[in-house]
C-alpha cells in the first residue's frame, strides 16, 4: 500500500509540475502578444498624430474639435510609453490659430 501511495504522489506531483509549466508558457506567450499589440497601437497612434500634424500645419489652422482629438491621441500615445518627436509636434500644434469646423 505504501508503494502505491508513494508513486501516486510522484505521479500527481509530475502532473502538477507539467500543468504549471504549461501555464507559464501560455503566460509568456500572452505577454509577448500583449507587448506586440501595445507597441503596434503606439506606432499607429504616432503615425496618425504625424499625419494629422502635417495636414493641420500645411493648412495653417486647427479647429477646436481637431485639437481635442489630437490631445486625446497624444494622451493615449503617452500612456503607452511614447514620447519624443510627438511631444514637439503637440507643442507646435498648440501654437496654430483656431478655426471653425465649417471653414
Amino acid at each position: 500500500m505504501e508503494f502505491i501511495v508513494h508513486y501516486w504522489i510522484e505521479f500527481l506531483f509530475g502532473i502538477l509540475i507539467s500543468l504549471l509549466t504549461l501555464f507559464m508558457k501560455k503566460l509568456s506567450d500572452y505577454k509577448k502578444v500583449l507587448s506586440s499589440t501595445t507597441k503596434g497601437v503606439e506606432v499607429l497612434l504616432k503615425s496618425k498624430i504625424i499625419e494629422n500634424y502635417n495636414i493641420y500645419k500645411s493648412r495653417g489652422k486647427i479647429s477646436i474639435y481637431e485639437k481635442e482629438i489630437m490631445n486625446e491621441l497624444y494622451i493615449e500615445y503617452h500612456n503607452l510609453g511614447g514620447n519624443g518627436v510627438v511631444e514637439s509636434l503637440k507643442r507646435d500644434l498648440e501654437k496654430l490659430p483656431l478655426s471653425s469646423k465649417e471653414e
